[in-house]
């Protein structure tokens, strides 16, 4: 079993030790990588600032939007009011339209009825000054 231990201590240090030229490039590598890592950790916050600089633009730009949505709403609101109202206004205005129309017509036959009355009635007249007319004539003897 010695042997063995003995083995295993052997192959530790042999596999433990590693050359200076080695660790020298193991190190230099290391430290490229932490330079990488440094620049990309830096590049990041340079991402994340302007990701955050456009969020916020961005926000602005919808809050904008949401009050010019409001503010058009409101109009649509008062527009459709509006509407209402003139549509109101419309019907009445029709109503009003079709009574006077309908009292139109009705003078307009009643002027007519009236005309005739009294065209009827000059006609009488005519007669009746016609039948004096004839009476105030003398009346010639026949021969």
């Amino acid at each position: 079993m010695k042997p063995i231990v003995l083995l295993s201590i052997f192959s530790l240090a042999l596999g433990g030790c590693v050359s200076a030229g080695k660790y020298k490039s193991a190190v230099e590598e290391s430290q490229g990588l932490q330079g990488k890592v440094a620049a990309f950790e830096s590049e990041l916050a340079a991402l994340r600032a302007s990701s955050a600089a456009k969020a916020k633009e961005a926000q602005e730009n919808i809050d904008g939007l949401q009050r010019q949505l409001k503010e058009s709403s409101n109009q649509l609101v008062v527009l459709q009011k509006s509407q209402a109202d003139l549509e109101k206004e419309q019907k009445e205005l029709k109503k009003a339209d079709d009574l006077l129309k309908s009292d139109n017509e009705r003078m307009e036959k009643a002027l007519a009825e009236r005309k005739a009355e009294y065209a009827k009635a000059v006609a009488k007249l005519r007669a009746v000054v016609d039948e004096i007319g004839a009476l105030d004539e003398p009346v010639k003897a026949p021969k």
